[in-house]
């Protein structure tokens, strides 16, 4: 299963039981905050015309 981007605030109560729905799913959720970058925050990407 590929990760799942989650973009939410460190303290989102609602958020962190979306994030542990999905992982009892067996999902991989990645939470960031956008107030990260660029101090802790990265960004790459890469376009793939196989998926």
């Amino acid at each position: 299963m590929m990760p799942i981007l989650i973009l939410a605030e460190d303290h989102d109560p609602t958020v962190d039981r979306v994030v542990a729905a999905l992982r009892e799913r067996g999902a991989e959720p990645f939470r960031a905050n956008t107030a990260w970058f660029p101090q802790r925050l990265s960004v790459a990407a890469e376009l793939d015309d196989e998926a």
